[in-house]
Parts: C-alpha cells; sequence; structure tokens
C-alpha cells in the first residue's frame, strides 16, 4: 500500500504531493494534504498530530511530516 492510498483510506483528505527521502538508514516522509479551509486550527492540529503517528508507525519513518494547505 502506498503512502498516498493510505492516509487517503484512513484519513479521508486529498493528498497533494509526497516526498520520501532517507534519513541515513531510515526514512524521512513528507506529506502535503488539502484540508478544508474553514476548519480550526485545533482541528487541523488533530488531523495532523494523528495522521503523523500513523504514517510514522505504518511505514517506519524516522521522521514524519504532514502539511496541511487549505482548499
Amino acid at each position: 500500500e502506498t503512502i498516498t492510498k493510505f492516509v487517503e483510506k484512513e484519513f479521508n483528505v486529498e493528498v497533494e504531493d509526497v516526498l520520501v527521502r532517507p534519513l541515513g538508514h531510515a526514512l524521512s516522509i513528507q506529506v502535503h494534504i488539502f484540508l478544508d479551509r474553514s476548519m480550526t486550527l485545533d482541528k487541523v492540529n488533530d488531523i495532523v498530530n494523528k495522521m503523523q503517528d500513523a504514517v510514522g508507525k505504518k511505514f517506519e519513518a524516522e521522521e514524519t511530516l504532514i502539511i496541511p494547505d487549505p482548499r
């Protein structure tokens, strides 16, 4: 399962881009997602934190960064 498919399926968001880079013997993953611009900052923060944890665990990343963009 790809990172894009996992994120879109588990979190019901649209993924704009995914960047995966080696970080020593581990991975660094960046996921750019679109979120509704009317969401509160608290809601965005909650989604981003849950997504970072889930992606990091599923794909065994040393560093996971979720970047939300308004839609």
